[in-house]
């Protein structure tokens, strides 16, 4: 008993009760080792370091909690309205985009119209007639595909508290196909062959179309030949002669002049469905919707696969992204 009072003496540190077993400073003994084993434990755990073939994105589908203002989506017009557009994006996910937020040349036609009306009573009908230069039907065609900027997103998903409304259908989110919007973070030394590129039709020339690219505050401008345009015509839009103001195109870029400041493209669907970046991206922010890249496989995963392209850039595709929507296991994405 003496022995044992000593011991309370010598290694407590003024406290007694319950409060000894927080404050105690126990000897290193056998018996009393547990909690500093598991302190090492934690340690050597938080400096482990993956394999290289290890360290690759997780698969995660495209949901509405992951967008933020600004991000970039590939989209397919389902839908297209008097003075909107309605846009399908992935995993069923929905958007509008306003008449005035597809291209600078479209909004200036519109502003033009709304001046007329209040100038005069023959103001520019835009009933959706032949006649209409704000008909959207002569510019887009359902099923075409388009990358688009989230403008805003739905009130109860950006709601400071976080709290989500119960809604019967599904949120829609505001979205801009202006040029400036999408190609605006594009390096211009990213700018090769085989990079597609968002453009709306500035104006109608002899021997093309000039194109507003958007890209570094439009300082780089873009021209696409008429004989690079016919096959686009005649294949999606046949009712119509010619690209009008203000429509949109994916284009490929086939050469860059010298001074990196003008751009000839294509929209010939044979050759934009196969065009491939032939440079390395000097930065992440130049990789777009759409654009077909040559990438590795990285690693399986029964959701999907994680990929690396140019290199360095890891990325992942889910199961819609690889057209797998019915795989159901590892062994059905590896096949």
């Amino acid at each position: 008993v003496s022995r044992q009072a000593e011991q309370e003496v010598l290694f407590s540190d003024g406290v007694t009760g319950d409060q000894s077993d927080k404050k105690r400073r126990l000897p290193e003994t056998a018996d009393a080792p547990k909690k500093h084993k598991k302190k090492s434990k934690k340690a050597a755990g938080s400096t482990v370091q993956l394999p290289e073939d290890e360290r690759v994105n997780l698969v995660e589908s495209l949901s509405l909690k992951k967008l933020s203002k600004g991000a970039l989506v590939l989209g397919c017009i389902a839908s297209i309205e008097e003075l909107e557009l309605r846009v399908s994006l992935p995993n069923g996910l929905l958007g509008t985009v306003p008449i005035t937020s597809i291209s600078p040349e479209l909004t200036a036609l519109v502003e033009k119209a709304a001046e007329a009306a209040d100038d005069s009573d023959d103001a520019m009908d835009v009933d959706g007639s032949d006649d209409d230069p704000l008909d959207l039907k002569t510019r887009f065609f359902i099923g075409q595909y388009v990358k688009c900027a989230i403008a805003d997103l739905p009130a109860d998903q950006s709601a400071a508290s976080g709290k989500k409304k119960k809604s019967k259908s599904a949120p829609r989110l505001e979205l801009t196909l202006i040029p400036e919007e999408i190609n605006g973070r594009i390096d211009p030394d990213d700018i090769c062959e085989g990079v597609i590129v968002t453009a709306s039709v500035k104006s109608v020339e002899d021997r093309g179309y000039v194109l507003t690219t958007g890209i570094s505050g439009n300082k780089i401008s873009a021209f696409l030949p008429t004989s690079e345009a016919q096959a686009w015509i005649d294949r999606w839009m046949p009712q119509v002669t010619e690209l009008k103001p203000g429509q949109l195109v994916e284009a490929a870029v086939t050469s860059v002049s010298d001074d990196r400041r003008s751009l000839r493209m294509t929209i010939d669907p044979a050759v934009v469905s196969q065009a491939t970046v032939k440079d390395t991206y000097k930065t992440m922010a130049s990789v777009q919707p759409g654009q077909l890249v040559s990438a590795t496989v990285m690693k399986a995963w029964d959701r999907g696969l994680s990929l690396r392209f140019m290199g360095f850039y890891d990325c992942s595709a889910d199961l819609n992204g690889l057209g797998m929507p019915a795989a159901r296991s590892k062994a059905d994405v590896e096949k």
